[in-house]
């Protein structure tokens, strides 16, 4: 290893990392706070629904809640409003979960238990965010892409639903827009300068 990282030789990845061989098909995680990345919410002709990614600050892992429901119910129950193992989805979405008995699939899908309160929702700390780590809150562009180009390819990545999710400093956003040609929304800003 010291001397692929002296040549700057990217070492493989354990082919048990790629094909995800022995990963349990449920994880128990004990006594985590994992802190809300945000929801994002979608509808087609017959469903709508709900994804709300978390990543636990200590490990740096990124997990999802993510619901349907039928469209004819959408008019009367908004996403947002929606119950989640008895929390609203959307104090989900700004919050912080503190549980001591909440489970983890192997695709990243976080499981709470409701039952003798053992996990609560309280909100985003001003700091939350500040508390993360790389890779997933970088300083800036610059080091952003600096990750990205000396990551291995997404073939031989272990699988990811959010592989290209990252936070960046933003000082000002410039201009705020959405293009119905993609599926996500975009911000023109500044960077925060240090």
């Amino acid at each position: 290893m010291a001397r692929r990282d002296s040549i700057g030789e990217v070492p493989p990845v354990p082919w048990r990392t790629v094909v995800g061989s022995g990963i349990a098909g449920e994880a128990k995680l004990d006594h985590l706070r994992l802190v809300s990345l945000g929801m994002r919410c979608w509808q087609d002709i017959e469903h709508y629904g709900l994804r709300i990614w978390f990543t636990d600050p200590d490990t740096g892992s990124i997990l999802h809640l993510s619901r349907s429901w039928p469209r004819s119910e959408q008019e009367n129950s908004p996403a947002a409003t929606r119950r989640l193992f008895s929390f609203q989805a959307g104090a989900l979405a700004g919050g912080q979960i503190v549980s001591q008995a909440a489970k983890r699939s192997a695709d990243g899908e976080l499981l709470l238990a409701t039952r003798n309160r053992l996990s609560s929702v309280v909100p985003l700390s001003p700091d939350a965010w500040q508390m993360l780590s790389a890779p997933l809150r970088q300083p800036g562009i610059v080091a952003l892409r600096e990750y990205l180009r000396q990551r291995p390819p997404a073939c031989i990545r272990p699988l990811n639903q959010v592989d290209n999710l990252f936070i960046l400093p933003v000082a000002e956003c410039i201009s705020l827009g959405w293009d119905s040609s993609r599926p996500d929304a975009g911000c023109a800003g500044n960077q925060r300068r240090r």
